[in-house]
């Protein structure tokens, strides 16, 4: 069963972790060039916010988290 399905590039890889804040309006997501995409959730088709990037950034996003508050994301790459 596929309650939706989200798109986004360059994520062909087998271990990426995603977070969805604590009211369930919102999913982070990083990929394998060091971009976090955010969705929001509150809508049946869920639909891209916005995607984070930093230059010094450009290593895989294996994990990321949202505070309790839905005001911080952070991000956590292979090289730390």
């Amino acid at each position: 069963l596929v309650l939706s399905e989200l798109r986004y590039t360059c994520s062909d890889i087998w271990f990426l972790r995603f977070n969805i804040d604590p009211a369930h309006n919102f999913l982070a997501v990083g990929n394998k060039v060091g971009q976090v995409y955010v969705y929001d959730l509150t809508s049946l088709k869920s639909r891209e916010i916005c995607k984070l990037t930093h230059s010094q950034c450009t290593s895989t996003v294996r994990q990321t988290a949202i505070t309790h508050d839905s005001r911080t994301i952070l991000a956590v790459t292979e090289d730390g």
